[in-house]
């Protein structure tokens, strides 16, 4: 049996402007990920930029994790792959940026981080292609020292 469309008024928005629905996301995702709903850790957004590349609404964040000790940044296309869970919110564009949330901000990086992409403000990349910053240092670890917060010295 054929799924219904969940997304129809999405691929409407998009359609008429791939840059309001950006916006939109971006204007709904810091409310996302201080949503008590969902436990998450307590990202902190930096920067939330809403673009169009290619005719397709992208993303852009830049954030710090409690998990690790550096600025990270996510690339992200705003297309619906039918990956996304649903929170039915009647919009979209919240639904997308709770999504983002939970499966992309709160979550560790893992094998993902073999693969970001430091850029010249040392904000590591990661997420849809091309990622901002220099290709050539892909595949460069993160310094280990990056992952790890120092242990806070004894008290004396």
């Amino acid at each position: 049996m054929d799924e219904p469309d969940l997304w129809p008024d999405a691929r409407e928005r998009v359609a008429e402007s791939p840059g309001g629905f950006a916006a939109a996301v971006a204007e709904a995702l810091p409310e996302a990920v201080r949503h008590p709903l969902f436990g998450l850790p307590v990202v902190c957004l930096l920067d939330v930029r809403a673009a169009v590349q290619d005719g397709q609404p992208v993303l852009y964040v830049v954030y710090t994790h409690p998990w690790w000790d550096f600025r990270t940044g996510l690339r992200r296309r705003l297309v619906d792959d039918g990956s996304l869970p649903r929170f039915d919110d009647g919009d979209p564009a919240v639904d997308l940026a709770r999504s983002i949330a939970v499966l992309d901000l709160a979550e560790p990086l893992g094998r993902t981080l073999l693969e970001m992409v430091p850029d010249s403000g040392g904000t590591w990349w990661w997420g849809d292609e091309p990622l901002p910053g220099d290709a050539t240092l892909r595949g460069r670890p993160v310094p280990l020292s990056m992952l790890t917060r120092a242990p806070a010295a004894p008290a004396r």
